[in-house]
């Protein structure tokens, strides 16, 4: 027991001996230094009380001007007679869920829209695939194409949307 005494002693000592030597040089720390930036002042605008719940923090309307309303969608070339699609070259308004057929040449024979959100979905099944290509909105080069066809979004209202075909 007296020996392991010694030998843990000396242990000790070693690591005191390791740890407590050094020299008088700085080492640099690892962290960089840091430089102090000015900031922009940023002024914010002043709180407001609460308001009672009910009411709205938008300015009121007249009477006359009404509610903001949807633009009415736009009257496209072939109407909603689906049937001028059949060769591809359409403009129609089509209702969420409708189905628009093509002619057996273009490699799918019918088109499912799809009208959410403000948005269209297309799916076409044909030659054993099945597509769907979507989430379009009005307006920008949001074009989907498939087999030489083009499908494009023009205008969205609730369920419907205008919806160009092109080949």
């Amino acid at each position: 027991m007296a020996g392991q005494l010694v030998v843990r002693a000396g242990v000790v000592a070693a690591c005191l001996l390791v740890c407590g030597c050094g020299s008088d040089e700085v080492v640099p720390s690892a962290a960089p230094e840091t430089t102090e930036v000015a900031s922009p002042r940023v002024s914010l605008p002043e709180a407001q009380a609460p308001r009672p719940a009910g009411t709205s923090s938008a300015p009121a309307m007249s009477s006359e001007s009404g509610p903001p309303r949807n633009p009415a969608l736009q009257r496209p070339r072939d109407g909603s007679r689906l049937q001028a699609c059949r060769d591809a070259d359409c403009e129609v308004v089509v209702t969420d869920g409708q189905t628009v057929r093509l002619a057996p040449g273009f490699g799918m024979s019918s088109v499912k829209v799809m009208v959410r959100d403000g948005a269209v979905s297309f799916a076409s099944r044909g030659d054993g695939m099945l597509a769907t290509f979507g989430e379009h909105r009005p307006g920008g080069s949001n074009v989907s194409s498939i087999n030489g066809v083009e499908f494009r979004v023009l205008a969205v209202r609730d369920d419907r949307a205008v919806i160009r075909i092109s080949n």
